[in-house]
């Protein structure tokens, strides 16, 4: 011990310049692809084993015996113990992937914060113990109830839409056993710091100053042992452009701790984002680079003059079509193009995401807040509808929900729309708005108007969660369901089919109102949903559809109906993004084709891609998550697609910030 007290800053020191000889050694040598991978792993583990060694050298006491330093710091390690242990569970719980990176990050975040309370006041550091005791139990429970539902982490940003996305979450959200064990643990630890605390401040001097020194070699140990991009355009791949832009909440998390993701949080939710020319030059450059060359094909024009009625359906998956149940959407199936291979990508703010894909065929906003109130004045020349008034469309939103939900009645005059209808100002009732065909009803002479030619956008409301007899649309469809079904459907899969009933009456309504207006012979309808039902309990989904992967999960059907076209199946990869392009090409308007994410299905170029919010990927063969293949056969341009799948995101939240298609 007499030695380790002599030379134990020189030996942490010398572990240091071993470690950063060994990373010096990784970068310059293995880094690059096509390297030796073998030598590169065994190069990130001796980095690791000799980071833990240094780790555990720091926190070792050589002028004072365990005992004392026990006794003198109970209250931080009991505190610090509540750190480590709810955030192991939290993370093991959620079945997040961990590293030494894992370990390293939450040591200095645990750190940081002991050495800033021994630095306040004592009568202030019992109040910041209770507080961060407190907070982190809500904040746990908070997190793992939201991930249970969305499959993802909120962000502080999101609290503005905090009441929309709880408005429908009766019978989703489940307190289950590990919620019951963060909160023994803090109470333990509460009870604990309250008759154990100790006055442990140091009075910072030239030589206490040295406490600073165990944060700042733990930095440089999570920098020694971070992932590094092989060249700048993979720079997607490095935890430090993670840990910079946040681009993946369940990767930050597993890589940083949830503890370090809520204070880059903080500081990302309170610092605004600057824009700058190089940004607007970055949107120049990758369109230049990226030119569509759309071509004329057998489809183009083939709706040309015809009106629009695009049906957005809340929660609509390929479950809730039975030739028996919603016949009126067997029909739409039967009768016009189906799209069997279509995917609707979740994204954050989930509807009114897809609202802004069907929209834009643009990338919504991934950390800098909910699009629809981050970028809510932010205009889109290229928008679909803008395109149909172009042509002297009237273009119309619609759906029974309040205007101020997702600040709908600010986004969609935005878009284009020039009107946006809710469910007063279409004489609904706040008992009958849930009714998708009540509303189809009150709303058709708005939907479907007789003195020029109409888009009309809506998006339906009947679908939408929950899935038990609370809710009064499922309880209502309920029995008939039950009688075809009986037990050999999962009670929550028959409340969702349920739902499903009252928007099949929607659109059987709306066929119904073609015919008495005339425009039967002139209308396509379009049908897809906004996302599929991530509501349903995982379990009963998965048994239920056979689905387990979750970018699988997100194939939802599109049908293009008109009474002129002949039925046919689609097997073809689309999604959500090549929606505003095909319509484009199918009513032959006036796009540029390049400005968008998606793709017309139906050029010959169609090159088909699904951007998830993760920056992974699917192109029918691969999905590709990091640049590495998680599912499918090889593909030799999965790292090119990889880098440029980077770009799209990138620049798609440049434009979002500089407003890029405002005039």
């Amino acid at each position: 011990m007499k030695y380790l007290r002599e030379y134990k800053n020189t030996i942490i020191l010398s572990l240091l310049g071993v470690t950063g000889v060994l990373l010096a050694i990784r970068l310059i040598f293995f880094l690059q692809d096509g390297t030796n991978k073998a030598a590169e792993n065994l190069l990130i583990r001796l980095i690791a084993y000799v980071s833990l060694c240094t780790i555990i050298l720091i926190f070792i006491p050589v002028k004072q015996n365990l005992k004392q330093v026990l006794v003198k710091y109970r209250d931080l390690i009991a505190l610090s113990f509540f750190m480590f242990y709810t955030e192991l569970l939290f993370i093991l719980d959620n079945d997040l992937r961990y590293s030494f990176v894992t370990l390293f990050s939450l040591t200095l975040i645990v750190s940081i914060i002991n050495t800033i309370l021994v630095i306040i006041p004592p009568k202030w550091k019992y109040g910041v113990m209770v507080f961060i005791t407190i907070f982190y139990t809500i904040y746990y429970i908070a997190q793992d109830i939201y991930f249970d539902i969305f499959s993802d982490f909120f962000s502080y940003k999101e609290i503005v839409s905090l009441k929309a996305g709880l408005e429908f979450t009766g019978g989703v959200i489940h307190f289950r056993f590990i919620h019951l064990l963060f909160i023994v643990l803090a109470i333990g630890t509460l009870i604990f710091i309250t008759f154990y605390r100790k006055d442990n401040r140091i009075k910072l001097s030239k030589k206490t100053a040295t406490i600073f020194y165990i944060p700042l070699t733990l930095l440089v140990l999570v920098n020694f042992n971070a992932q590094y991009p092989a060249n700048y355009a993979r720079l997607y791949s490095s935890d430090h452009y993670l840990y910079y832009s946040r681009y993946n909440n369940s990767k930050f998390i597993s890589r940083f701790g949830a503890i370090n993701y809520s204070v880059r949080d903080f500081f990302n939710s309170i610092i605004p984002k600057t824009i700058s020319k190089r940004d607007l030059n970055a949107i120049e450059s990758f369109y230049q680079q990226n030119q569509k060359d759309h071509q004329i094909n057998e489809f183009t024009g083939i709706f040309t003059g015809k009106n629009l009625v695009f049906i957005n359906a809340e929660s609509f998956d390929g479950i809730g079509v039975d030739k028996d149940l919603t016949p009126n959407i067997w029909r739409l199936q039967n009768e016009g193009v189906y799209f069997s291979n279509h995917y609707v990508p979740v994204y954050p703010r989930t509807t009114s995401d897809s609202e802004f894909i069907f929209n834009t065929s643009l990338i919504p906003s991934i950390s800098d807040g909910p699009t629809c109130y981050t970028f809510h004045d932010n205009y889109f020349t290229n928008s679909l509808a803008n395109l149909f008034t172009d042509k002297g469309y009237q273009a119309n939103a619609f759906h029974n929900n309040r205007k101020d939900f997702y600040l709908r009645y600010k986004v969609f005059p935005n878009l284009g729309y020039e009107n946006f209808y809710d469910f007063e100002d279409l004489g609904l009732t706040s008992e009958n708005r849930r009714f998708d065909s009540i509303f189809m009803k009150e709303a058709k002479d708005y939907i479907l108007p007789t003195d020029g030619n109409f888009f009309s956008f809506i998006t339906t409301l009947s679908g939408h969660s929950p899935y038990n007899e609370d809710n009064r649309v499922a309880a209502k469809h309920y029995h008939k369901v039950d009688a075809k079904f009986g037990d050999n459907m999962p009670e929550e899969i028959k409340y969702y089919l349920a739902t499903q009933i009252e928007v099949d009456y929607f659109v059987g309504e709306l066929f119904n109102a073609l015919e008495e207006k005339g425009l039967y012979d002139n209308t396509v309808i379009i049908f897809t949903g906004d996302h599929y039902p991530y509501t349903i309990k995982t379990e009963t989904y998965e048994n239920y559809t056979g689905v387990f992967e979750e970018f699988l999960k997100n194939q939802t059907p599109l049908y293009i109906w008109s009474s002129d076209i002949s039925a046919h199946k689609i097997d073809k990869l689309t999604s959500s993004f090549d929606i505003l392009p095909t319509l484009a090409n199918l009513f032959n308007l006036d796009a540029d084709y390049s400005t968008y994410f998606g793709n017309d299905v139906f050029n010959n170029n169609y090159q088909p891609i699904v951007f998830y919010k993760d920056y992974s990927w699917y192109d029918g063969n691969v999905y590709v998550v990091d640049g590495e293949i998680l599912y499918g056969s090889t593909n030799e341009d999965v790292q090119q697609t990889s880098d440029l799948i980077f770009e799209y995101f990138e620049v798609g939240q440049k434009i979002l910030r500089t407003d890029y298609f405002s005039d």
